[in-house]
């Protein structure tokens, strides 16, 4: 209703808020139609998951409701109600309708239309027992404890998986999605060739924060030695801006007044957390993966994906038992969490794009 004029019962006035869908969305095809509304920052409609229009104005009150929430358009003055669901042939059709106890932001509705609903997932981290900082804490436990908030299921054993033997290769297996942290000691997990092939042969998708572990002395992901930890806090470019790993993140010029800035820009690490150093792996070639960002100074690779079955760079050697993602995070040598929030929600669609990412059939005999 409008509370300054509750007597309105025009279309234009009347609602918490109003979007014209015409001809927009009546086209024949289902939308994901999506109203917040939030005491402090008002309405926003999103179609499809991108806003389509806000209003700081309309602060309804969601849970103390006096009037139904109508999803469709209510009458002109001598003209009958019609809602999307209605009876009339042209009233449209409505299905999966949610209601939230919060306004989600805007990443949470692009997750939510890319993926639906998703379970919370069994999460196994893979770090070695380090507090280089000495305050008597884990110095990636605020990693877990972030995946744990997230709603995840999360195995934490520091130290266990430097050595694969069965048992803990079956565990790998598993698990819904394997992390591997900062604090990891990349030669405890790349000590002979026989261990790094176990490890790229595990068909869990693997989210890898680590950029030494990566490398051609590592994991050999990319075609690199040298990795390089950048002081200060590095600004992220987005080199696949409509990859869902940004969905719902705010991109823009790094220099808005200069029209050779760089371009689709976002902060993504919060320098004054721990050492303030964020290690990346020197060079752009991803080899037969796919680079979705890069730093804007040093040409460093900064997210990068690999399907299953790809041989990881030619000469590698090594092939992508599943889904693997480098998403450099955690301070160099601690491995601290230092996320800033819009960090945090690409690290959000990281991992939900890991975990329904389509897997590749396994190659058939004839005659099956």
């Amino acid at each position: 209703m409008n509370p300054a004029n509750p007597a309105d019962v025009r279309g234009q006035g009347g609602p918490l808020f109003t979007y014209d869908v015409a001809p927009g969305l009546a086209d024949g095809q289902w939308h994901f139609y999506t109203l917040t509304s939030a005491a402090d920052k008002g309405g926003t409609v999103y179609v499809d998951g991108k806003v389509k229009g806000t209003s700081a104005s309309y602060k309804g009150n969601m849970l103390n409701l006096t009037d139904p929430i109508c999803l469709g358009r209510r009458g002109y003055v001598g003209e009958a109600t019609r809602y999307l669901g209605g009876p009339a042939p042209d009233d449209g059709m409505i299905d999966d309708v949610g209601l939230w106890s919060e306004a989600l932001i805007p990443g949470a509705i692009g997750r939510l239309y890319t993926y639906g609903i998703l379970p919370p997932a069994h999460i196994l981290v893979v770090s070695d027992a380090l507090d280089m900082n000495a305050d008597g804490v884990q110095d990636d436990q605020g990693l877990v404890d972030w995946l744990k908030t997230e709603g995840h299921s999360v195995d934490f054993r520091p130290d266990y998986w430097n050595i694969l033997d069965p048992n803990k290769s079956a565990a790998l297996e598993a698990a819904d999605l394997i992390v591997i942290s900062r604090s990891a000691t990349a030669a405890a997990y790349a000590g002979d060739l026989g261990e790094v092939t176990l490890w790229n042969a595990v068909t869990t998708p693997i989210l890898n924060l680590h950029a030494y572990l990566a490398g051609n002395d590592g994991w050999k992901w990319i075609n690199a030695g040298t990795a390089t930890g950048t002081a200060g806090a590095p600004r992220m470019q987005g080199v696949d801006p409509n990859h869902p790993v940004f969905a719902g993140v705010t991109l823009s010029a790094r220099d808005p007044n200069d029209p050779n800035s760089p371009r689709d820009v976002v902060s993504v690490v919060d320098a004054s957390v721990g050492a303030g150093l964020t290690s990346f792996l020197a060079g752009l070639d991803v080899g037969q993966g796919k680079l979705l960002a890069q730093t804007i100074t040093g040409n460093s690779a900064w997210i990068a994906e690999w399907q299953p079955g790809v041989e990881f760079y030619a000469g590698s050697g090594q092939i992508a038992g599943g889904w693997r993602l480098l998403f450099c995070a955690g301070t160099t040598a601690q491995g601290v969490f230092n996320l800033t929030a819009e960090g945090q929600e690409m690290l959000r669609n990281a991992i939900a794009h890991l975990l329904v990412a389509p897997v590749a059939p396994l190659p058939q005999s004839s005659g099956r």
